[in-house]
């Protein structure tokens, strides 16, 4: 007898997480670490563990939607905002998971550079008016992409 392995609900065949919501996890990662908010400030406004939101931020669980609304709300941001500037490749894969792709609209993108820490920590120090360290994170922007043009 052949035992045929079943997919857990929205992971890949291999039982990896879906790409999209590991996208919406770096998305709400991104957005939190931009307010200076810390996990558990997070999950104290939606009455969970600090570990469910590492588990939402990694993709390891699904964000339901109207969780995604309350996140959306703490945070700041519209809906479409954890959705945005998803690349071709998580498209791809999230569209094979459908059972028919002839459901899914065309998507484009462009790489999303808000998933740099460096530009997180420029953004970070930015909104919290800390020019010393601005400068110094210039400085070492500036340095390391001279070394990569040379």
């Amino acid at each position: 007898m052949i035992s045929i392995k079943k997919r857990s609900r929205g992971r890949t065949e291999d039982g990896l997480p879906n790409p999209i919501d590991i996208h919406i996890g770096k998305r709400i990662y991104q957005r939190r670490r931009l307010l200076n908010m810390s996990q558990e400030e997070l999950a104290k406004h939606l009455r969970l563990t600090f570990q469910q939101i590492q588990k939402y931020e990694k993709g390891d669980n699904r964000v339901s939607g109207s969780r995604l609304w309350m996140i959306s709300r703490i945070l700041q941001v519209p809906i479409d905002y954890f959705f945005a500037n998803m690349d071709q490749k998580t498209i791809r894969e999230g569209e094979n998971l459908l059972s028919s792709s002839k459901f899914s609209a065309p998507y484009t993108s462009n790489y999303d550079i808000m998933q740099r820490n460096d530009v997180l920590e420029l953004i970070t120090a930015y909104l919290n008016s800390r020019h010393k360290e601005i400068t110094e994170l210039l400085k070492t922007a500036i340095i390391k992409l001279s070394r990569k043009i040379k």
